[in-house]
């Protein structure tokens, strides 16, 4: 996958945004993106949550985990909704499906956003700053893109 400098610092201000626990940012960030980008940025984050899920090789078990310590989190500044709908979204991201049928459809891009910056700031190794982390997911993606 090619990331799109242009968006890439969007996405990095929205899970920035959500990392300090701002929601004000959070919009900013995601409404500054015009409108044929809003769904590269979405895509963008969607990959990060894959990423990390399959990277931690997590099962259905673990999800629901995930999915409790998320809301829990997060739950002074954003509700992510039920463990089964975020649930449901970090299976479909594991699986690279888009549709996310238990998520509504107008909470589907902060959900993403906000799960996603939970997983950076979780599953980051020892000593690796977030920021560091989607860096090297970057990284990865890029070089799964490159012919062989």
């Amino acid at each position: 996958m090619q990331i799109d400098e242009r968006i890439e610092q969007h996405v990095r201000d929205a899970f920035a945004a959500a990392v300090g626990e701002d929601r004000g940012r959070l919009d900013a960030a995601l409404s500054s993106l015009r409108d044929e980008d809003g769904p590269k940025a979405w895509s963008y984050a969607a990959y990060v949550v894959g990423y990390v899920v399959n990277d931690i090789d997590a099962t259905d078990q673990d999800l629901d985990g995930i999915a409790q310590r998320a809301i829990a989190a997060t739950s002074s500044w954003f509700d992510l909704g039920d463990r089964a709908a975020v649930g449901a979204l970090l299976r479909a991201a594991s699986e690279g499906d888009a549709k996310m049928p238990s998520v509504p459809t107008e909470k589907v891009v902060d959900l993403t956003f906000v799960l996603g910056s939970y997983l950076l700031q979780s599953y980051r190794a020892d000593g690796q700053e977030w920021w560091d982390f989607l860096s090297q997911i970057w990284a990865e993606a890029e070089a799964d893109a490159e012919p062989s």
